[in-house]
């Protein structure tokens, strides 16, 4: 998992972000210093969270979600799911997935909407 440092950095400065994107990666990650998500908020961007196809989910530490709206996507929607549940054992304002035909909202009373 790469990107949440710098999140864990700023919430450590008393500062949220309004969102955050996770991304379930199909493939590894291949960075340079521009795409680093460790770097998106020092390049103006939203910051983001990257998870490689080979990481174990249940060892993923999303503390730094605590509170927040999250923006979860991926197209695997088992492991979506899987990720889901992680990300909800740290108690975010809201999670809102999609990127697999589906989109899984926790804040709708029916929290599955069919496109």
């Amino acid at each position: 998992m790469t990107g949440h440092k710098s999140i864990t950095a700023l919430r450590m400065r008393g500062f949220a972000p309004a969102a955050v994107w996770v991304f379930a990666l199909d493939r590894e990650p291949q960075h340079s210093p521009g795409t680093d998500p460790e770097n998106d908020l020092a390049n103006g961007f939203l910051p983001g969270i990257e998870i490689g196809p080979t990481e174990s989910v249940c060892g993923l530490d999303f503390r730094c979600l605590r509170g927040l709206t999250v923006h979860l996507h991926g197209t695997d929607r088992k492991r979506v799911e899987t990720i889901l549940d992680r990300i909800q054992a740290f108690e975010p304002a809201r999670v809102i997935a999609s990127g697999f035909g589906d989109l899984i909202d926790t804040e709708q009373a029916c929290k599955t909407l069919s496109h």
